[in-house]
């Protein structure tokens, strides 16, 4: 590893939908797809899962998902 890999931010990418609250560790997360078919049911629109940025998906105010995330 060179000086400037070692220095350089580490980019997280993880996983969500335009119309959920949280973001996920995989796009298997069973949440993620628990939501999914949740928004199904209420007659609500589907969105696809999107992989972004961790500091992306914080910037719009997500939270880290409470499965994926569990300490």
């Amino acid at each position: 590893m060179t000086d400037n890999e070692a220095h350089r931010p580490r980019i997280v990418r993880v996983y969500r939908t335009a119309g959920g609250s949280a973001y996920h560790r995989t796009d298997e997360c069973a949440w993620l797809h628990k939501g999914q078919r949740r928004a199904a049911q209420q007659g609500k629109n589907l969105h696809d899962i999107q992989q972004v940025h961790r500091e992306a998906a914080e910037d719009k105010g997500l939270a880290p998902c409470e499965h994926c995330y569990a300490e």
